[in-house]
């Protein structure tokens, strides 16, 4: 990570935190309409993939046809639905992302033009990074408002700390743990469990603390 951010100079942790410490790819919908003269080519992105892998931060490669011949854009792509306006040249007939398969992920025009919404749904992520020290983030979602408690439990099931409590909005929630129970001593190596309670029910997972 270091090297890589060395070369590029600059923060890379868009790059690495999606790929390196979370499970899944992306998946990508995508339709297109085109206005003019003056051309410009609508273009509307979905990651589709499930919510409990996470929003992908990637540059794509956009191929355009248009009657005038081939032209070469790039978007960058941050969130789940994104639209793009982009001036071309001549009339669009065809567009092609990334064409030579940069990503690590699945492309699929859409049939009707618009993409599909990006799914709505609960879920508990795995923890990143884990094996963690001295503090891992915790991804989860609620399908709708209600009072929900994220917590963290030992082994042995003892509750130790209590991350998150009381109403809370629908959609995705990032919470922070620093290897400390409630009273802010510093929780021994091994493995703990994270249990969310809320309106969809009840979700743990196992993280491993490594001092």
């Amino acid at each position: 990570m270091a090297v890589a951010e060395g070369i590029e100079g600059g923060d890379l942790d868009w790059f690495f935190e999606p790929w390196i410490y979370h499970e899944g790819e992306p998946s990508y919908e995508y339709g297109w309409t085109w206005t003019g003269p003056p051309y410009i080519l609508h273009l509307s992105i979905a990651q589709v993939q499930s919510l409990a892998y996470p929003t992908y931060t990637m540059p794509i490669d956009v191929e355009v046809t248009t009657t005038s011949g081939v032209e070469e854009h790039v978007v960058w792509n941050s969130e789940r639905a994104q639209s793009y306006d982009i001036p071309v040249g001549a009339q669009p007939t065809e567009i092609r992302l990334d064409r030579w398969t940069w990503i690590l992920g699945d492309f699929a025009e859409s049939a009707t033009g618009v993409p599909s919404q990006p799914p709505a749904a609960a879920f508990l992520a795995q923890n990143a990074p884990n094996p963690f020290n001295p503090e891992t983030q915790i991804r989860f979602s609620l399908s709708r408002p209600g009072r929900c408690a994220l917590r963290v439990f030992d082994a042995q099931g003892r509750m130790l700390r209590v991350l998150q409590a009381g109403p809370q909005a629908a959609g995705e929630q990032r919470v922070s743990w620093d290897g400390r129970d409630d009273e802010g001593r510093e929780l021994p190596s091994g493995i703990y469990l994270y249990q969310l309670d809320g309106p969809d029910g009840v979700q743990q997972r196992k993280m491993t603390l490594l001092r």
